[in-house]
């Protein structure tokens, strides 16, 4: 058995995102928590059948973090790449 790390996210529309840590590009999207499960397993073993130079990754999930950033920051920076 293999074990995969899913990062899960919600849009505005209330629809689940799943994205895995381990095989970027592999995500799915459903209604519901479990659709998104199953929808999950179906899009692994797409992935992997497809992808030719598919190696698996000897990465350990460690966690997520939130970082704040003040939206002035964010102006400031964006004003100062049109420039």
């Amino acid at each position: 058995m293999k074990t995969f790390t899913m990062i899960i996210e919600k849009d505005k529309k209330g629809n689940y995102i799943g994205n895995l840590v381990e095989l970027p590009g592999c995500n799915t999207t459903a209604e519901d928590i479990e659709e998104l499960r199953n929808n999950m397993k179906s899009a692994i073993c797409v992935y992997v059948s497809m992808v030719e130079d598919y190696k698996e990754k000897e990465l350990e999930f460690i966690g997520l973090e939130r970082i704040n950033i003040p939206i002035r920051e964010l102006e400031k920076n964006r004003k100062n790449q049109d420039s």
